[in-house]
């Protein structure tokens, strides 16, 4: 006697549904992926609801150093203008801006031209 697979015997893959017996097509359904969109933020401060506390707050924004700063002043010191190499360190728009609740001190996000 031999053995034929059945649905039990190979489950579908997860986010597919297998047609009832007999049904002449089937029909798959793929897995929809849900991109949830946060605050439109930006270089400044902005108002938003914090996602911690639910205030209506303006958020506080921390500059920091990235990649992107330390590349910029390496290549004015390649370039030959030395001096202008600490101008990426004193430029907010060379920098990322971190935004956080003033009320709770929660991390809203972040934003890097």
């Amino acid at each position: 006697m031999s053995h034929y697979p059945t649905q039990k015997d190979n489950p579908p893959p997860y986010g597919m549904n297998l047609p009832p017996p007999g049904h002449p097509q089937a029909v798959l359904q793929q897995p929809v992926a849900v991109v949830v969109a946060g605050p439109q933020l930006g270089p400044r401060p902005t108002r938003v609801q914090c996602p911690s506390c639910h205030a209506e707050v303006t958020t506080k924004v921390e500059h920091d150093t990235t990649t992107k700063t330390h590349i910029i002043a390496l290549i004015l010191c390649l370039v030959g203008c030395c001096p202008c190499a600490l101008i990426p360190y004193c430029t907010d728009s060379c920098k990322s801006s971190s935004h956080h609740c003033p009320s709770c001190g929660a991390f809203i996000g972040s934003y890097s031209s």
